[in-house]
Order: C-alpha cells, then structure tokens, then sequence
C-alpha cells in the first residue's frame, strides 16, 4: 500500500504541473517504467488500484500504431528528446517531424532548426528550414521541418534510411534514424 501512495502522489504531483511522462519505479530493484498521462479529459478515467496495469502507457484516442511505431526517444544529459516523423510515406515537398523536449534543469531556449540536420545513408544533408515551436521553457513541442530537395533533387529517392542529428540539446548529438524503404 505505501507503494501505491508514492504513485498517487506522483502521478498527483505530475498532473498539478502539467507533466506528460513520468518515470516510475516498477520494482525493488530500481528498473523504471514511463507512463504517458492522458488528455485533461482522459485524468478521471485513471485508477490506482494496486495492479501492474500502469506498466501499460495509457494513449490518447488519437494515437495510432504507425505513429507509435516511427517514435523515437533520446534521453541523454538533462532533457528528453521525443521525435516523431509526420509525413514520411508523402509525397510532400517537406519532411515535418514532431518533436518535444522535457526537462526540470535546464531552460530549452533555442531555434531547433539550428542544431538539426538530416542525412540519407547515401550521403545527402539537408539543414532544417524551421522550428515551429516555443523557444524556451522546460517542456516544448513542436514542428520541425526540413524542404525534401536538395540541387532540385529529393533526397530521400533511393534512400533505405534517413538520420536525424540533433546537437547542442544538453548532449553533443542526437540521433534518430528511421528505414523508408524496406
């Protein structure tokens, strides 16, 4: 039961602030768990009843396997990286990732776009064009978007797999990478 209170308290504590993942501790041991707090909306459906239903993250309605699936997570130094590509099966003519940064120590004040670059495991790179987000705060989300063509060519023709580098986010490099073409 004293387990259970900490939990409460937590989760408690997370929603108060506005958190949208918090670690939890599973075990004894010291392994962890995330769990993803739903919408406002979502809160009262929320239980602690003592079960290990709470290692299962909780999902938005919204939320789709394939979206789950390309989700990626850096979690070095103080912040936590989350990225998500939005149109990669598209014939856009730009690649849009979203992408959000949690942290309690350190002020995310910064163009993203800067710091960001995509690569193809055939060499081409393109800097990002846009961060369409806050720039500043200890939790932001937001778009970042890179043109697909580089000389008048798109860069992910013929490519298996592209490469996310994110520097400079309280770690020297962040990499994400995805397979396009199987």
């Amino acid at each position: 039961m004293k387990k259970i209170l900490g939990i409460a308290s937590i989760i408690t504590m997370f929603i108060v602030t506005g958190c949208s993942v918090i670690k939890l501790p599973l075990n004894d041991s010291g392994n962890s768990f995330a769990v993803n707090i739903p919408e406002e909306q979502e809160i009262e459906k929320l239980s602690l009843t003592g079960d290990t239903s709470l290692n299962n993250s909780s999902l938005p309605p919204s939320t789709n396997t394939t979206e789950l699936e390309l989700t990626r997570t850096d979690d070095q130094g103080a912040v936590t990286v989350t990225v998500t590509p939005l149109n990669l099966d598209q014939s856009d003519d730009t690649l849009v990732f979203d992408i959000s940064m949690n942290t309690h120590s350190i002020d995310l004040s910064m163009d993203l776009a800067q710091f960001s670059v995509l690569e193809t495991d055939l060499g081409s790179s393109l800097q990002a064009i846009k961060w369409d987000g806050p720039q500043g705060g200890h939790h932001v989300e937001g778009k970042l978007i890179f043109v697909k063509t580089k000389d008048g060519k798109n860069i992910v023709d013929g490519a298996n797999s592209i490469i996310l580098k994110i520097s400079e986010v309280d770690a020297p490099l962040r990499i994400f990478t995805w397979q396009i073409n199987d």
